[in-house]
């Protein structure tokens, strides 16, 4: 009679049977990442009813596992499951959000209690992702970045919309439609700067959205690998340095060993043959106010050029430099690190033409042949090509240009200025319009 009272063995669950719990499965399990806070219910409930869908427990959700009779030899399997989604999903819940949920006598009770409180209705959620992807642009994001999102609002909006099967003869030519839609919406939302080339290319005839993506992210990838190379800081003109403009100031004292004075005006680096005063000043001198010691003060003796500071043109020739010490307070502004008298010592080292029989180009107008000394400029440089005798190819250098932008030297050459002059490593500029003499470039031959 004994065996009679004895309870039947508790049943055995297999590990994929609803009512299986590993060992290892807690009521402290976090069993997915995403925590609801209100807003993101949508993509909080997808990846809880994954993972729930992989531990086979979504049927105690939506209702197709229901509580069993208490005489039931399930029905104590049934709690300890229950028990243990509800804290599943209390755990995934927000602190905000907890206190404001009681813990109910059924999972399903609390799964369709917040499905109610943070779901949207399917018009209002519709409207919000169909705004949502026409705002969504690229904007100097990554492309997958960017493709990311898209396909995740895509998503969120085929749920939310619950479109009805299909499998008419015209189900292909719909996915079709439906495929090239999203083809368009990604196109339209890259950066036209970037990928216009790309976009012209993939609008006949319309490929996958997958072969675009990959289009589209190799581009970048090459863009990338390209723009590396570009910003190497090999030579960049109109960059000024005031410290090492101070060092070129100190080393300018002494590029010209003409230590004559002028016997008329006093100034150092001409002689008296050769004095303006006495012989007559250009045509840019005619009309000028008075500078320092009573001499008139030349007119644009200083050409600024983008962010160079104190570029001075003149023509290049063969005769020696006739005068000195010709800018006045105003003109030196633009180019603190040189004195008056370096610069005229710079000048007569580079044999500058500035005679009154020489036509004058430091009134706004050059020619192809004028060249700016650029105390800025990290290089001499040229946009005429006739100038050079001889180029060769180099490695591609960024070079700054007056109004900002940047551009690419890929040659450089030998410039002969005279008979006894001759400008080594070049840049050769084709974007540039005019010709920089640098100083810097100077001082260290």
């Amino acid at each position: 009679m004994a065996d009679d009272k004895t309870p039947p063995p508790a049943p055995r669950y297999e590990p994929f049977s609803a009512f299986y719990l590993h060992p290892s499965e807690g009521t402290g399990a976090v069993i997915s990442p995403i925590l609801l806070k209100g807003d993101n219910y949508d993509h909080w409930v997808k990846s809880l009813s994954n993972n729930l869908r992989a531990k086979n427990k979504l049927g105690f959700l939506d209702g197709t596992i229901l509580q069993p009779d208490v005489e039931s030899a399930d029905y104590d399997q049934w709690n300890i499951v229950n028990s243990m989604l509800v804290a599943w999903i209390f755990n995934t819940l927000h602190e905000s959000i907890q206190s404001t949920v009681p813990f109910p006598n059924t999972v399903k009770v609390l799964w369709d209690d917040l499905r109610d409180r943070y779901s949207l209705r399917n018009g209002p959620r519709v409207h919000e992702l169909k705004n949502k992807i026409s705002d969504c642009k690229q904007r100097g994001r990554s492309v997958c970045e960017y493709y990311g999102e898209l396909r995740t609002l895509w998503g969120e909006l085929a749920s939310a919309l619950k479109l009805p099967s299909c499998s008419c003869s015209a189900a292909p030519e719909y996915v079709v439609l439906l495929e090239n839609e999203k083809l368009h919406q990604f196109l339209i939302g890259l950066d036209s700067t970037k990928y216009k080339t790309e976009v012209a290319s993939l609008m006949d005839p319309l490929p996958s959205i997958s072969y675009a993506h990959g289009k589209v992210l190799s581009a970048e990838r090459h863009q990338a690998v390209t723009a590396a190379h570009d910003t190497r800081p090999d030579a960049v003109g109109f960059a000024t340095n005031a410290v090492a403009q101070g060092r070129d100031q100190a080393k300018l004292a002494a590029v010209s060993g003409d230590s004559r004075v002028c016997s008329h005006c006093g100034v150092k680096g001409h002689v008296k043959d050769k004095c303006f005063e006495l012989h007559g000043y250009p045509e840019w001198y005619q009309g000028r106010s008075r500078g320092r010691g009573g001499r008139p003060a030349p007119r644009g003796g200083s050409i600024g050029r983008g962010r160079a500071r104190g570029g001075f043109a003149a023509n290049v020739g063969s005769s020696n430099y006739t005068g000195a010490s010709m800018i006045n307070e105003g003109d030196r502004s633009s180019t603190p690190t040189l004195s008056d008298n370096q610069f005229a010592k710079l000048m007569a080292s580079l044999n500058v033409q500035q005679s009154a029989s020489s036509t004058p180009k430091l009134h706004g107008k050059m020619n192809n042949d004028d060249w700016i000394i650029d105390t800025g400029a990290s290089n001499h440089m040229s946009g005429n090509v006739d100038l050079f005798i001889d180029l060769h190819d180099i490695s591609s250098s960024t070079v700054g240009l007056p109004n900002g932008k940047n551009t690419i030297a890929t040659k450089e050459g030998r410039v002969k200025l005279s008979d006894t002059l001759i400008l080594d490593d070049v840049l050769f500029v084709p974007a540039l319009t005019c010709n920089l003499l640098s100083v810097s470039q100077l001082l260290e031959k």
